[in-house]
């Protein structure tokens, strides 16, 4: 694994990989809200993608990337930010495996991409419909009533997520690690957008988010932990016919709680798409 920071136009923009070239299938991985790219420390471990180039970036305002020089934490722009990794590392083509968060800025980022370089997409636990915005409603709901900073330090951060999910979940702590590291001004920013737009379509079951995803046409798949997705999602799911994959025993982060059954999935999902397109 290397570490690699680039600079962009307003801000700097760190990123762990692996060597990527055009001789091997290339995974983007786009973590969630709050988090960084350490929710993906086992990617680079598994014997399973040990023929793949991995990109795993810190989005502005986490991790170790800087926060936006422009104060804009906005998906659109983050997307940007991204597209921009992608041409800088010169990948003609590549997949993404986007968690949480990192589910919905994959959609955004599929969804506009006219140069059709996105071959696959791995969605882990993204927002397809409104029973998905849990923590972000509570966020927003915090900062309408002036005490976000409050809410994110000890209810968010240091009661619901160290003390009560992490008491049962390893994920969880790292969450937590992860966390300690996100610019409480991005957080807010993104939970904002996430509930912008995931609110209830008229008379269907998924919001735009999840209309947009189900209207992909690559090859793609959703994957979520047995402890955590909403019974509305998984209805949503099943009602559109779109393919899904459960992870048992995991919660919200089932490519850490069953580690080597999610990678071994996704190798076989990346080369499945390789066996029939031959990309």
């Amino acid at each position: 694994m290397r570490e690699t920071v680039v600079q962009l136009e307003d801000g700097w923009f760190f990123f762990r990989h692996t060597g990527v070239d055009g001789r091997r299938p290339v995974l983007l991985f786009i973590h969630g809200l709050g988090e960084s790219g350490l929710c993906f420390d086992e990617a680079f471990r598994s014997p399973e993608l040990k023929d793949c180039g991995l990109v795993v970036p810190d989005m502005f305002g986490y991790g170790r990337s800087s926060y936006a020089f422009n104060g804009d934490y906005g998906m659109e722009t983050q997307v940007r930010r991204l597209r921009r990794l992608v041409d800088l590392l010169g990948l003609e083509s590549f997949y993404i495996v986007g968690h949480s968060l990192g589910g919905d800025l994959g959609v955004l980022m599929a969804s506009s991409d006219n140069d059709r370089r996105i071959k696959g997409f791995v969605n882990i636990e993204g927002d397809l419909t409104p029973h998905d915005i849990f923590i972000s409603d509570k966020a927003v709901s915090a900062s309408e009533r002036g005490d976000f900073a409050g809410w994110f330090e000890r209810d968010f951060k240091e009661d619901l997520v160290l003390k009560g999910w992490g008491s049962r979940w390893a994920s969880c702590r790292r969450y937590y690690a992860s966390l300690r590291f996100c610019r409480p001004e991005a957080f807010l920013a993104d939970a904002g957008e996430i509930c912008e737009r995931n609110q209830p379509l008229p008379g269907r079951k998924e919001s735009l988010t999840g209309a947009a995803y189900a209207g992909l046409q690559i090859p793609k798949v959703f994957c979520w932990g047995s402890e955590s997705l909403a019974k509305g999602t998984l209805e949503f799911l099943e009602a559109a016919s779109l393919r899904h994959r459960r992870f048992e025993p995991a919660f919200h982060w089932p490519m850490i709680d069953r580690a080597e059954e999610f990678y071994g999935f996704l190798s076989h999902f990346i080369n499945s798409i390789i066996e029939v397109s031959g990309l």
